[in-house]
């Protein structure tokens, strides 16, 4: 699933199955991670998927904002694009190393440090079946209630950036939380998004509402439509001119 959060914070600035886990015994976070690929599909069917298109919203209901919002993947490359009537295109996107963000209000820029690792890492297509190259540690940190749910506390911490804290269900054993710090223009911010909705999509389950709450604002995407295994064409991936430029002149190996 695609879940922008990094996206959240320009667009903020912009507008601005298995069985239940057992009693009260709390399972490893290696256990707790493999359990939610097991419950929303199987490996297999993750192994399957080999590319992703979606088709959705992006709402901020305080400030009467609501736009389309379409997000492609493939291995190793990914684009999202929030079009908002009146103010024009939000876009982001990955090539490989490379982490980008294109609006009409702030223009083109590439992504560096703990922003872009965070990007790169979030708009993986497959970031959940290989967590392990992802993450460095799992810590189990208790249990908490999420809207009601009795969920697992893990820290994550991945190969570069900060860590994210998620919270999965001991019923069901689905993702229904994320909290991390964002790194972004506006500094660091503290983000929490909350996931519902599962639905599945040639038998992988993924939440359809994502609604993340930054810096007092509340940000909801619902995704319509999902797609797998599309044959999408590199246009779909290409770096924007602008963008392309600043990739040119970006020095050899830096980050």
């Amino acid at each position: 699933m695609l879940l922008p959060r990094t996206l959240a914070a320009s667009l903020l600035a912009a507008a601005c199955v298995l069985p239940a886990q057992d009693g009260g015994k709390t399972p490893d976070g290696p256990a707790i991670l493999d359990r939610y690929i097991e419950v929303t599909g199987g490996r297999a069917a993750y192994e399957k998927v080999k590319t992703e298109v979606q088709h959705g919203t992006f709402e901020m209901k305080a400030m009467g904002l609501k736009a389309k919002m379409t997000g492609y993947r493939a291995k190793d490359k990914s684009y999202i694009v929030i079009d908002i009537p009146g103010v024009g295109k939000i876009e982001q996107g990955t090539l490989g190393d490379i982490a980008w963000e294109l609006s009409a209000m702030a223009g083109p820029r590439l992504k560096t440090g703990a922003e872009r690792a965070a990007t790169i890492r979030e708009m993986a297509l497959d970031k959940d079946l290989h967590w392990r190259e992802v993450f460095t540690r799992t810590q189990v940190k208790g249990v908490q209630t999420v809207d009601g749910e009795e969920c697992d506390e893990i820290e994550l911490t991945p190969k570069e950036g900060a860590p994210e804290i998620r919270y999965y269900s001991r019923k069901t054993g689905y993702l229904r939380k994320v909290s991390m710090v964002l790194n972004s223009p506006m500094g660091d911010i503290p983000s929490e998004t909350l996931m519902s909705g599962y639905s599945a999509t040639d038998g992988v389950l993924s939440p359809r509402v994502l609604t993340t709450t930054m810096a007092g604002q509340v940000m909801a995407v619902s995704i319509e439509r999902v797609i797998y295994n599309e044959n999408l064409a590199e246009k779909n991936f290409e770096l924007p001119p602008d963008i392309k430029a600043l990739a040119d002149r970006k020095p050899a190996g830096s980050k």
